[in-house]
């Protein structure tokens, strides 16, 4: 005859989180420190990718293609 365990929410979200680190950590993924970038280092990398965007844009053939994709790229850096 077979047992039934039950367990909490709590405890199913445990192991579910046991589960991800080990898969994390079988994959090669160590947990780490999260970088603290500085506003001043963000500005200037804002500004850079300004700088390209525009060079991009006014130089490429296909100004309708990387205009599209700039503009893809450019929403997904404010949504992270």
């Amino acid at each position: 005859m077979s047992k039934v365990f039950e367990l909490t929410t709590e405890e199913i979200q445990e192991l579910q989180s046991q589960q991800h680190t080990e898969v994390m950590q079988e994959i090669g993924f160590e947990e780490s420190e999260e970088e603290v970038i500085s506003t001043s280092e963000i500005k200037q990398i804002l500004g850079m990718w300004e700088r390209a965007s525009q060079f991009v844009e006014k130089k490429h053939p296909q100004k309708v293609a990387t205009g599209s994709a700039s503009d893809l790229f450019a929403s997904h850096l404010t949504l992270a």
